[in-house]
């Protein structure tokens, strides 16, 4: 697939997932969670990601009481989908950035809170450390900013991480 195609692709599923979140937003009593994949590169359809996203939904539902799935789909970025529970977003977030720092392929996974009144939980409110490189321990927006790793570094990583759920 051409690189500005893909770039259209990506950039329309972002818009899309955008618009699909609003609607849900704000939730009333009700904390709003987005479940996707972190996956670096223009590749997002890799062995094993359909079943890391299914053990992150199973991880979800044992730590979150009462989760409710009101959404879920594949698009060009790959599988997602939308939760609520009624914890707090702050609750809900320490849940969560714990499930992500659970294991080493769980760094895959990405979960965004929203608060009932619509407003996003970030780690940096809650005094959490930010999210590390993928490859090495600096902060993963400064990598990514400065391109500190070749594309065949992020894929073989990214190959390694989901090992466990491509065999």
């Amino acid at each position: 697939m051409p690189s500005a195609r893909l770039r259209t692709e990506i950039l329309a599923a972002r818009t899309r997932r955008h618009a699909i979140l609003q609607r849900y937003l704000p939730a009333k009593e009700f904390s709003l969670l987005q479940l996707s994949l972190n996956l670096p590169g223009p590749q997002k359809r890799l062995n094993g990601i359909f079943e890391l996203y299914c053990w992150a939904e199973q991880q979800l539902s044992e730590q979150l009481p009462e989760l409710f799935k009101i959404f879920s789909e594949t698009d060009t970025l790959g599988p997602w989908g939308l939760f609520s529970t009624p914890l707090t977003a702050t609750e809900a977030k320490m849940l969560t950035t714990a499930i992500e720092k659970s294991r080493d392929f769980a760094r895959l996974l990405d979960i965004d809170v929203y608060s009932s009144a619509g407003q996003s939980c970030d780690r940096r409110q809650l005094g959490l450390e930010e999210r590390t490189c993928l490859i090495c321990a600096a902060p993963a927006q400064e990598c990514m900013r400065l391109q500190q790793h070749s594309f065949s570094q992020l894929k073989e990583r990214l190959e390694e991480l989901l090992k466990p759920f491509s065999a």
